[in-house]
């Protein structure tokens, strides 16, 4: 096989058009191939901010219930560590008392009477809880039965408009992810990313003059960078078939 490359670099700054700095469009002039040569695509480097929170608009409601009343609160957004969490969590006056035991990093919630936290909230994962109804116990005390993670956005997604047929277990049909970044730094710092192993996927199609690049959570959530802007590099890697 014969192969020819080219570099394509991407920042948001300079997106032709985008739906929030996590989805942008760039139009570029056309790339055509005959149709004995595949278009191999890759992201071989990238620095993305880590301007985005661990309580955002996906996971900060809790719904819950003390006595007969049910009652929704949404958490302020933001990066906490575990001691600013259990402080904010506190200071809201909520009908029940929240402790931590540092040593196992669960919460224990405490009311002077009965009360349910529901599995409609998207919190849980923040509060140490799994996906079902908490009622307490006789006690009126529920005891978080996982870890608290406050590293809710574990990896990032770049999606795009190409057809990879890699697969991504969040959206099984869509399979358009061309590179996962695993998220190593604290927040406020800059994510940076370098494809080591030369991985590539080919797009199944022979000209293009579009590229949409969505960043992602393992969710397949946007995440919102609050807007900072980002670089990606991508390598197209033009392949001839031959006999």
């Amino acid at each position: 096989m014969d192969t020819e490359s080219l570099q394509i670099h991407l920042n948001s700054k300079s997106a032709t058009m985008s739906n929030g700095l996590s989805d942008c469009y760039f139009y570029i002039n056309t790339i055509e191939v005959p149709t004995d040569y595949q278009i191999n695509i890759s992201v071989v480097s990238g620095a993305i901010p880590y301007s985005f929170y661990c309580v955002n608009s996906f996971n900060n409601t809790l719904n819950y219930k003390v006595g007969s009343t049910i009652s929704t609160i949404s958490f302020t957004q933001g990066n906490y560590n575990i001691n600013q969490w259990l402080s904010y969590l506190q200071s809201l006056n909520l009908p029940f008392t929240i402790t931590l035991n540092k040593l196992i990093n669960k919460f224990t919630f405490t009311s002077s009477s009965s009360f349910t936290l529901y599995k409609s909230s998207t919190c849980f994962e923040l509060l140490g809880l799994s996906s079902q109804d908490y009622v307490s116990d006789a006690s009126n005390i529920i005891v978080s039965n996982a870890c608290i993670n406050l590293q809710s956005i574990q990896v990032l997604y770049i999606n795009s408009n190409f057809i990879s047929k890699s697969v991504n277990v969040t959206s099984i049909n869509k399979a358009t992810t061309i590179c996962t970044i695993p998220i190593s730094t604290p927040p406020y710092s800059l994510i940076t990313y370098s494809n080591t192993n030369n991985y590539k996927v080919n797009i199944f199609q022979n000209s293009f003059n579009l590229i949409n690049i969505r960043i992602c959570d393992q969710n397949n959530n946007i995440i919102d960078l609050n807007n900072c802007h980002w670089s990606l590099t991508l390598q197209i890697d033009v392949i001839k078939f031959t006999e």
